[in-house]
């Protein structure tokens, strides 16, 4: 018989843990998602110390899994971020979501000027290789993941 008892430093047993989001950029992360919408517990850790980045932050959200569009928008805000799924206090999966070389109609383009401020035409962001920096597909302003607003 196998235990779903909690190890020293396990948080959850079934949930999600959003992972290698830049530091101080967690909170951004939870309000654009609206998890708190759903009424879920969620734990936030910010500064945590990272081998790779120096400091990371990360999110638990307990018993809750991000649909496709949810998970577009975590790499969006937070491109190296990694998608933990928990079951019985364990990853179970791993996903790191892959920027598309098009972005349709869920962000807009931080450029005042652009086209799409004014005109009815679909929202569209390109992505160079699906790395960062955006590009607008209009009016071809760059910008960064910091930079992003969601329609």
């Amino acid at each position: 018989m196998t235990s779903t008892t909690p190890k020293s430093g396990q948080i959850m047993e079934t949930g999600t843990m959003i992972d290698h989001i830049a530091f101080w950029q967690a909170p951004k992360v939870l309000e654009t998602l609206k998890l708190q919408a759903l009424g879920k517990p969620v734990a936030m850790l910010l500064g945590h110390p990272s081998s790779r980045y120096q400091k990371k932050d990360l999110l638990f959200i307990d018993n809750w899994e991000p649909d496709s569009v949810t998970e577009l928008k975590v790499v969006l805000l937070a491109p190296y971020a990694t998608i933990n799924l928990i079951r019985d206090f364990q990853i179970e999966k791993k996903i790191k979501p892959q920027l598309p070389d098009i972005v349709e109609e869920l962000m807009l383009c931080p450029n005042p000027r652009c086209i799409t401020h004014s005109e009815e035409v679909p929202h569209k962001i390109r992505t160079v290789e699906g790395r960062l920096p955006f590009e607008c597909y209009y009016c071809e302003f760059r910008y960064s993941h910091d930079q992003v607003k969601f329609l």
